[in-house]
This record gives structure tokens, sequence and C-alpha cells, in this order.
């Protein structure tokens, strides 16, 4: 395994040539504009649009960046992990939008949905957000007998 350190918690892993950027901020002006790497950085976010996947602990714009990710492309996979336990839905279900509108895939939830009170209800909201085409009656129909 080879792991190269760019910023913050953006590493590099490679493992048997497959390659994972983890929490992709390469792009200067996170947290509207308040943030940027110093020292400046030396590597260039197309510089590494060759990788496998992404990997994001959290949607937070210092680990998921907007900009960053536009130079990869759309079609790659990116694993989100869902954060904290949340006894607020809403937080829940905003993660997930936030995740999609920085360009994130898909998003993959444990406990959050696991640990609701009403964990079917989640995941209902859950697929409206991710596929707002997809109807309540198509995830009812996917429901076990």
């Amino acid at each position: 395994m080879r792991l190269t350190y760019y910023a913050n918690a953006c590493c590099l892993m490679e493992v048997d040539g497959f390659r994972i950027l983890t929490d992709p901020w390469l792009v200067d002006g996170a947290f509207e504009g308040s943030w940027c790497h110093y020292p400046p950085l030396k590597v260039k976010p197309q510089e590494l649009a060759g990788v496998d996947a992404l990997f994001v602990s959290h949607v937070h714009p210092d680990h998921c960046c907007p900009e960053t990710l536009s130079h990869f492309p759309r079609d790659i996979p990116v694993l989100v992990l869902g954060g904290p336990r949340s006894e607020n839905e809403q937080e829940t279900l905003g993660l997930l939008a936030d995740g999609l509108e920085a360009g994130c895939a898909g998003c993959l939830m444990g406990r959050r949905v696991t640990q609701s009170p009403d964990p079917e209800g989640l995941v209902r909201q859950l697929v409206q957000i991710a596929h707002p085409i997809f109807s309540l009656n198509a995830v009812e129909e996917c429901q076990p007998r």
C-alpha cells in the first residue's frame, strides 16, 4: 500500500493498482471563501482525475468540495459515509441532499437509518431525494412480503 498526503484529510491510497482519493478538497475557498490551503497545494484536481474511486468521510466543504469534484468523471464511484449518529432526520436528509448537490453519486447510510425511530419512513424520504422521479409505489413494490 502507498499513501500520499495532499492536505487536510485528502490522501491518495494506492493498493494493488487501485487508487482511492479521500476527502477531496483541492481548491481554495471552502466555507464561503474563508479557508485556503497553506502552504499552497502543488497538485491540481485534474492531475488526480484518473483515480478509481473517491471516499468522503462527511459532507463538509473541506472534505467534499463541489469545485474539486467537478474535475472528476460523473460516473466515478463515490463512497460517502453518513457521519455521526443523529436523532434529527432532517439533518440526515440534508446530508444526502448536500452530497448529491456536491456531485456525489450516492450516500452510504448506516446507523442514521437503522437507529431512526422510523427507518422505513426515513428510507422512503431518502429515495425521494436520491431519485426524485422514482415513485413511492415503486418503493412499496420493493418491500419484502
